[in-house]
């Protein structure tokens, strides 16, 4: 043999014992680079994030994994020959620019083989290839042209093995870019709405680019976005899809933003009644998917689940105080979870907004948030004579059952200890109750639309003076606008209507922040009700006042009643009582020097308070 043959191949052969294919990748620099570490994945651990993409495994985690740190192998999936899954799929988290090509180096042990298929988004990106050497090599994935090339999620799909895997490195590859970036980014990756709400769509992102700004939903029927205001028209959950057009300068990109649409905003606003609010759930067939819960102690020790704005393995809820009133928790604190019920029976999903309550472990009490919805965030509820919920996930995890520690003032995944919990249910209340106290007077704003009982009257007022207030009856509340209610001290049952007649002459205002002193609102002093001066500093938001006519207006406000019938005056004629300026009482006896009580006077009732 020649020495230039053997130099030849002894070059080619220690070539192949470095283990690596480089696939004449030398003249070019990945845009992104993800190389497989120890403790990347394990039974316990689904998801890794390298460089601010996270990668999700997914495989049949008794078949075993590990990090193989010789020869550029990387990670194993499977730990042997007869301990191996068939199956791998590692999907990534999105790129958001467009991707040109993916080189993956990959393996598999010596006379094995295993199908490998790329995917970005939903398209394939070049051919299915055979792996069947136990040497790393590159495998490249190619878009056709930059045209067919798209950015999104990218998916390797391992298929058909008869042997452990290993994935030592991935790396990315993007199209030149045209011009600079556009910068479009998200505000808030989702966005809570209810369908009386509307919302300018620009607020949603921020760019630097000029360039033309389209809108897309998945879904129309739920929220839409029109002129570049976003609507939400009926309860569910819709992805509105955010283009900015290529320019000169810019290229083009789009964001995503998740919208969940209620029927009602479920806290209800300050100084308003609530008339709805979250009900105890007794019966587990009862729940549908699109339900809003809370998951509350079933100690009564007034603890909700509380939020949790990240994901990592171990996000233990802790629980956040909620009052409890006749099995009704009306209002919430912005730091209490709304989970958002998805799926079916036997088969239920906790969505909080940025992914799904699952199990995380079989060992440690873990409750953890994922992205995807498998069988580890797959639960089945039922719930007991006493309205106490079990929750449990079907996955291989053995701490699966979802409750509280009391003693911890924790909610977590436990192996059938701790106390089961209970469910509130987000429902619209078709009525609701008010007090009225011993004074006979209360103001009011309703956060709904209401039909008045009877032994109850409601008053608006319509006109001012230094002295008096003019107060008009109303049969009706219109929501979010502030009123009068009179009647005998106990409790009023207020039933919720679709419409009601609005009055634009009502004075009666709500209160802001910054709503302080000089203005009039109800009160009872000295045994007189009506509207005194406020000198106590600001209000607070949604207090009922009035705004005194003049600067020269007295302490005290008193009520005059326009438009009612005069009843009890029998003696009386009616043409008598109005064609004079005297004062009559209600068994039309004229008084000549009126002191505290109610008195008519021109075809009114009013309420004479002693000076």
């Amino acid at each position: 043999m020649k020495t230039s043959d053997f130099l030849v191949k002894t070059i080619i052969l220690l070539t192949v014992l470095m283990g690596v294919t480089m696939n004449a990748l030398a003249d070019e620099t990945p845009d992104y680079t993800y190389i497989l570490s120890a403790g990347d994945f394990s039974s316990d651990i689904s998801t890794h994030t390298e460089n601010g993409i996270a990668w999700t495994a997914t495989w049949n985690t008794k078949k075993g994994c590990a990090y193989e740190p010789n020869y550029n192998k990387g990670f194993k999936f499977g730990i042997s020959n007869d301990a191996y899954p068939e199956t791998v799929s590692i999907v990534s988290s999105t790129f958001s620019r467009k991707i040109k090509k993916i080189v993956v180096y990959s393996s598999v042990n010596s006379s094995k083989s295993v199908k490998l298929d790329v995917k970005v988004g939903k398209s394939s990106y070049g051919n299915q290839v055979t792996i069947k050497t136990n040497e790393t090599t590159a495998y490249t994935f190619e878009s056709t042209s930059e045209t067919q090339a798209i950015a999104g999620a990218i998916t390797l799909s391992y298929t058909k093995s008869n042997s452990p895997i290993y994935l030592y490195k991935v790396e990315v590859y993007y199209w030149e870019l045209i011009g600079d970036s556009p910068n479009l980014t998200v505000i808030s990756s989702s966005v809570n709405m209810d369908t009386t709400t509307e919302l300018d769509a620009s607020t949603l992102y921020s760019v630097s680019s000029d360039g033309q700004i389209t809108y897309f939903s998945t879904d129309e029927a739920v929220v839409k976005v029109e002129n570049g205001i976003l609507k939400a028209l009926k309860p569910g959950e819709a992805d509105i899809k955010i283009n900015v057009a290529q320019t000169a300068s810019y290229y083009a990109d789009s964001v995503v933003v998740h919208v969940v649409v209620t029927s009602k905003d479920p806290v209800a606003p300050a100084g308003s009644e609530a008339g709805l609010g979250y009900c105890l759930v007794t019966d587990a067939t009862t729940l549908t998917a699109g339900d809003k819960l809370l998951l509350v102690s079933s100690r009564e020790d007034g603890k909700a689940m509380a939020m949790c704005a990240y994901q990592k393995k171990t996000n233990n809820r802790d629980g956040a105080s909620v009052f409890i009133a006749d099995k009704k928790i009306e209002t919430i604190s912005d730091s209490v979870q709304i989970i958002t019920l998805e799926g079916k029976t036997n088969a239920w999903y906790f969505y909080v907004g940025n992914g799904y309550l699952c199990a995380a472990s079989s060992d440690d009490n873990y409750l953890k948030t994922e992205t995807k919805k498998d069988d580890n965030a797959k639960a089945i509820i039922t719930i007991d004579s006493e309205s106490r919920a079990s929750i449990k996930f079907q996955g291989n995890f053995k701490h699966n059952d979802l409750r509280y520690n009391p003693v911890n003032e924790l909610f977590s995944c436990y192996d059938n200890t701790q106390d089961k919990v209970f469910l509130y249910r987000y429902t619209m209340v078709p009525s609701y109750n008010i007090e009225i106290g011993e004074s006979g007077w209360r103001s009011i704003v309703s956060a709904h639309n209401v039909l008045l009982p009877e032994g109850l009257t409601a008053y608006i007022v319509t006109g001012c003076t230094d002295n008096n207030l003019t107060l008009t009856k109303v049969t009706s509340i219109v929501k979010n606008t502030p009123v009068l209610l009179q009647g005998e001290a106990g409790t009023y049952t207020l039933t919720i209507i679709d419409d009601a007649a609005y009055n634009d002459s009502n004075l009666l205002k709500i209160s802001t922040e910054t709503t302080g002193n000089g203005v009039y609102v109800l009160a009872k002093k000295n045994e007189h009700v009506g509207f005194y001066k406020w000198s106590g500093g600001s209000l607070g938001a949604g207090r009922v006042y009035i705004e005194a006519s003049t600067s020269t207006a007295r302490e005290c406000l008193t009520f005059e009643f326009e438009n009612e019938d005069i009843t009890d005056i029998k003696d009386v004629a009616h043409s008598t009582i109005s064609s004079n300026n005297s004062a009559y009482d209600l068994q039309g006896r004229r008084v000549i020097n009126p002191t505290k009580g109610l008195y008519i006077k021109n075809g009114r009732k009013y309420t004479k308070y002693k000076q």
